[in-house]
């Protein structure tokens, strides 16, 4: 080997230095004779002879009998490279295994015994050896270089060979970010751009030519080291304290000129980048190809994905929190992140990796967003699908669907030929779908148009059953009919109403603007399209899809009533809304979608009845509050 080991403690009579009768010998190296001098023996070998290598070291003296040496005592000189990058790359692999993630340069070995370094997991006797051989070798480069002067001595050593326009043309052109163009560079030197353009090639290659100097190795082994502890992308205070223990000043030349060639690093939202890596992008796109692949993360699988990227370990949970606002954390999972309510309850699922009910997903989500909010994108949204009653799952999880418990009922109806027992389909759908109750079973089965019940057999309902005779439109709270092409009904504005829900719509209504049993029909408004449906297996008839807009479009409050204008014939609905403290007239005017001189005819007229019967005919359906306006007036 060429280099020199030389050890600052030695061993005497069995005894270390610093005990009594020890003695210090700098630069030379002690090992045991096996050859027959004795366990206590020593042989010194002088740093100036050859140096000792692994084998033979080996066969002085193994290094554990130097557990407790630390490495500052066995390598003259560590100090000399301390800011020095530890050569992994020449090194064996398991070195860079064992000691790369902690050891980064010279000085954070130096305090290690050799005893800690034997007990790291992957680093046997010759991976240990061959380290500190690397360190004596660092030594002897560094001094056969020239005398360490620091990081800021060296650079500025090495700017000093280079004429004034050179530094000029590669300050502004080549260590600035974004460069300057070269026009503005020919007016600061006070010169033309086509000089500029000649010139600034030889600068580079000048200074690219300095930089391979042996002379000037101390400026490439900073920016070595700087790029080692600051990785792909670091903080800017980070960025700010390593100058700082460098001896620079972060905004001196010698400092922009050691961050470019380290990197280039390049300022970005508070953050360097090495852009020459990939910086901040390279790193982003590991991130979202492993969400891509897995919804979800765990932590120490994103910890060590953004790490094997570039980022330090230290700066990578801080690199997650201020550099990926798309980004959160939910649980012990990370996640994309953004402001859509369906993308929020995606996000919860994948962190969840398993169906959940409504509940679970909002307190995963937390009060950015209402149960109702939640609740309806599940139910509109095609990434979301049921997998129980109450169970909610990923579409692309591939898992079976839940369709409704008048599905399951209807499913189980059809196994068994088309008619079975009411109470064994209660008890085989209790015993085989989760999330329902047979309360739930019993009103899809007896309250719902879809199955017919009779001597305690079920079936599904045909065209032949026919459907229930429905009330008269009279007798219907809310609902009045102007002639033959309009039928208008009365809708109390709700909390429900005003966030979206759907809105029932009375039976007859349904039937008497053209939507029947199984069916619906699409009303077109100045504000979009409404949606009235009337589902066989729904438990409580008919209904409209969300009036939010509608009730926005003519400022309703909870204080007033909408009054929907159905026009079958043409498919068009009107909304108008009026005040409950409204007189008579204007709510008779409101309900009849005219001017009206006298309620009593007109209300009458109608719904079809008489003026001596229309009070009690209000009493009757629930319109108490009309009747008492209308006797009154």
């Amino acid at each position: 080997m060429t280099g020199k080991l030389a050890v600052g403690m030695v061993f005497a009579n069995g005894r270390r230095s610093g005990q009594k009768g020890a003695a210090h010998v700098g630069g030379f190296v002690g090992h045991t004779d096996r050859g027959g001098c004795g366990r206590g023996a020593r042989h010194l070998v002088h740093a100036g002879a050859e140096l000792v290598a692994p084998d033979g070291v080996g066969r002085a003296s193994r290094l554990s009998e130097l557990a407790d040496a630390r490495v500052i005592e066995l390598v003259e000189g560590i100090e000399e490279i301390a800011d020095l990058a530890i050569p992994y790359a020449r090194l064996p692999q398991r070195a860079s295994s064992a000691f790369a993630a902690t050891f980064t340069t010279w000085s954070d070995l130096a305090a290690q015994t050799v005893g800690s370094l034997l007990a790291t997991p992957r680093a046997g006797e010759a991976t240990v050896r061959a380290l500190l051989v690397a360190a004596r070798e660092a030594v002897v480069g560094a001094r056969s270089a020239g005398e360490r002067v620091g990081a800021d001595a060296c650079v500025g050593r090495l700017l000093a060979h280079l004429d004034d326009r050179d530094v000029v043309m590669l300050r502004m052109r080549s260590w600035s970010t974004p460069p300057a163009s070269r026009p503005i560079v020919a007016e600061h030197l006070g010169t033309h751009t086509g000089w500029v353009q000649r010139h600034e090639p030889k600068a580079r290659a000048r200074f690219a030519a300095l930089l391979q100097d042996p002379v000037h190795a101390e400026v490439g082994e900073h920016a070595a080291a700087l790029r080692q502890r600051l990785g792909i992308s670091a903080p800017q205070g980070d960025v700010v304290d390593e100058l700082l223990r460098l001896g620079l000043d972060p905004v001196s030349q010698e400092a922009q000129v050691l961050l470019h060639l380290a990197g280039p690093y390049v300022l970005t939202q508070d953050w360097f980048d090495n852009v020459a890596a990939g910086g901040s992008t390279a790193v982003d796109e590991i991130i979202d190809g492993l969400l891509l692949r897995e919804g979800a993360v765990a932590d120490h699988e994103m910890f060590a994905a953004v790490e094997s990227a570039g980022v330090t370990a230290d700066r990578v949970d801080r690199y997650l929190q201020r550099r990926q606002p798309t980004l959160r954390r939910l649980g012990d999972r990370w996640v994309q992140w953004t402001d859509a309510t369906g993308d929020m309850v995606a996000s919860a699922l994948h962190a969840l990796g398993r169906p959940a009910s409504a509940e679970e997903i909002l307190a995963l989500i937390g009060p950015v967003r209402t149960d109702k909010t939640v609740r309806n994108v599940l139910s509109i949204d095609d990434r979301f699908m049921r997998t129980s009653k109450s169970m909610w799952a990923l579409s692309d999880w591939g898992l079976d669907e839940y369709a409704g418990i008048s599905a399951e009922l209807a499913a189980r109806i059809d196994a068994a030929g088309g008619r079975l027992r009411a109470e064994d389909l209660i008890a085989t759908t209790l015993a085989e779908v989760p999330d329902v109750s047979v309360s739930s079973i019993r009103t899809h089965l007896y309250s719902t148009l879809a199955f017919v019940v009779e001597a305690g057999l079920v079936r599904r309902r045909t065209a032949a059953d026919g459907w229930p005779t429905l009330p008269p439109l009279h007798s219907v709270r809310g609902v009045f009919r102007c002639g033959d092409s309009e039928i208008r009904l009365a809708v109390p504005v709700t909390p429900d109403v005003l966030r979206g829900s759907r809105t029932p719509i009375p039976a007859s209504v349904a039937a008497a603007i053209g939507v029947s049993p199984g069916k619906q029909r699409v009303f077109s408004t100045a504000e979009g399209p409404v949606h009235v449906v009337w589902r066989l297996s729904s438990t409580s008839g008919p209904y409209a899809g969300t009036l939010r807009v509608l009730a926005q479009s003519v400022g309703a409050t909870t204080a007033d009533t909408l009054v929907l204008a159905f026009k079958p014939k043409t498919a068009q609905l009107e909304v108008v809304c009026v005040d409950n403290d409204a007189s008579v007239l204007e709510r008779c005017r409101a309900f009849l979608g005219r001017p009206v001189r006298n309620p009593l005819a007109a209300l009458a007229a109608s719904l079809g009845v008489s003026r001596g019967q229309l009070v009690a005919v209000l009493h009757e359906r629930g319109d108490a509050d009309l009747a008492e306006l209308v006797a009154s007036s």
